[in-house]
């Protein structure tokens, strides 16, 4: 065990360096965490800690190939994580890369991670060893709205905090399959190949979505797909996409209501095809009726532009994704937003018909 120099009420036990650390005047500060992923630095070697990591985190309750540790307590790793950090990392992943952001903690410096993700679970072990001040934490943050929870009990049978009303009990095998869900939204927005074919006829912009996404495939069961374009302004791209899978069913409808029984019988999956989503609003009404439908059809949607907010974890799309298989296949993704109106209208200004009447 290495000697540490400047704590002497904790030279030899790490465990009471930590508590040495927090219950100085740095407290809970970067300055604090920093010193601590330092002792932890000093205290393992890399394999040490990666093998402590992936056997006592992944491997142990399987999540090995589905979990990615976004800093892991040492300098090498380039950030330390603090309280704050915790919950900016949970507002990134939820506003950049629109990811529906399951948080687990088990003390209250992860509180405000806690708070912020779309998932929370509290993670509760033996009495012996859990967070004293957690409780006092955990109700504060609960009854004033701040925290919407439920607890994880390590091992099962343990005690439980607060009461069921407030933070209900879970068990860790129904919490597995909503982990697996991922809704997929897969764009190329900052290659210089997606700003050089904002230009280019739809039919090529899905060309290179094709090349990005599924090149040197076969589209599984192709004579059972059908491929829809949304209004007007998506015909010019879906006409792309039947150059590519020409087996599948191009279908031919004026609204939602046109899309019935027969169009979908037998069939595996729906392309829904647009050039640019705006609110996503068409595209949830037009999947919402496409799934009531068929149950178990397979939805993909392909745009030349989203707007971000359309597939946010907020949106209804989003949600919607959660209760059945629907991916995206984008340009580009992008945050400025555009809703056209009367002779605005997308499909008027891809045609250049902005100043005819329809």
């Amino acid at each position: 065990m290495k000697t540490f120099v400047g704590l002497s009420k904790a030279r030899r036990d790490p465990h009471d360096v930590i508590k040495a650390i927090f219950s100085s005047h740095l407290r809970y500060s970067y300055a604090a965490f920093r010193q601590v992923s330092l002792l932890y630095e000093q205290s393992f070697d890399d394999d040490e800690f990666e093998e402590i990591l992936r056997t006592k985190i992944h491997d142990k309750i399987g999540l090995s190939h589905k979990v990615v540790v976004i800093g892991g307590g040492r300098i090498s790793d380039g950030i330390a994580v603090t309280p704050g950090v915790k919950g900016a990392i949970v507002d990134r992943l939820k506003e950049v890369y629109c990811t529906y952001v399951w948080a687990f903690g088990d003390s209250p410096l992860d509180i405000d991670m806690l708070s912020r993700a779309d998932e929370a679970i509290v993670a509760v072990g033996d009495v012996s060893t859990r967070s004293q001040s957690m409780e006092t934490e955990l109700a504060t943050a609960i009854d004033s709205g701040r925290l919407r929870a439920r607890q994880l009990l390590l091992p099962e049978g343990i005690p439980s905090r607060l009461d069921a009303e407030r933070l209900p009990t879970v068990r860790l095998e129904l919490l597995m399959s909503p982990i697996d869900f991922r809704f997929r939204v897969l764009y190329s927005t900052d290659t210089n190949a997606a700003k050089l074919l904002a230009t280019a006829p739809a039919s090529r912009q899905f060309r290179y979505l094709t090349f990005r996404g599924i090149h040197g495939f076969e589209l599984f069961q192709e004579s059972r797909t059908v491929i829809k374009a949304l209004k007007r302004g998506g015909e010019p791209m879906a006409f792309g996409v039947s150059d590519a899978f020409p087996n599948a069913m191009f279908l031919h409808a004026r609204c939602v209501a046109e899309i019935e029984e027969t169009h979908l019988k037998d069939k595996n999956a729906v392309i829904l095809v647009d050039s640019v989503i705006d609110t996503g609003k068409s595209v949830f009404q037009m999947a919402q009726h496409i799934r009531e439908i068929n149950t178990a059809i397979y939805i993909v949607v392909v745009a030349g532009v989203v707007q971000k907010q359309a597939v946010s974890v907020r949106s209804p799309l989003h949600t919607f994704a959660r209760e059945g298989n629907i991916h995206h296949l984008a340009l580009r993704l992008l945050t400025n937003k555009y809703t056209g109106r009367g002779s605005t209208d997308t499909g008027n200004r891809l045609s250049s018909t902005v100043h005819l009447k329809w």
